[in-house]
């Protein structure tokens, strides 16, 4: 799933034909949800007392090291909500998934590349 989300931009540009984009945002949608669940799962699912161990020497244990801090988290949460309109297409009918949203990462790509003036890349 995290590959798909780093490299779908990538794929959609060089590979996928505009007539793919509706299934690329169904797999957007379908890898974001997995996503969001796993990020839960790894928030309720740390041991008790986990706050105390990280400020000992077993925090470091193979165990332990699997457990993510508060500042992996606030990342992951802005990343997920940061990749939201590749998919947001689905949702509303303002635009379809051909269009391309002023905020999103595809729209950056192709700005930076494709911008008629500096202001665009």
């Amino acid at each position: 799933c995290s590959m798909w989300y780093l490299f779908v931009d990538q794929l959609r540009l060089a590979f996928f034909p505009p007539s793919a984009d509706l299934a690329v945002a169904v797999a957007s949608c379908v890898v974001w949800t997995v996503l969001v669940l796993e990020l839960a799962g790894e928030v309720f699912i740390r041991p008790d007392g986990y706050a105390q161990m990280l400020s000992t020497e077993k925090a470091y244990s193979p165990s332990v090291v699997r457990h993510i801090n508060g500042f992996h988290l606030v990342m992951e949460v802005l990343s997920l909500i940061f990749f939201v309109p590749e998919f947001l297409c689905l949702f509303t009918s303002n635009y379809t998934c051909s269009d391309r949203p002023g905020f999103s990462l595809l729209n950056a790509s192709l700005n930076s590349v494709l911008g008629p003036t500096r202001n665009d890349a």
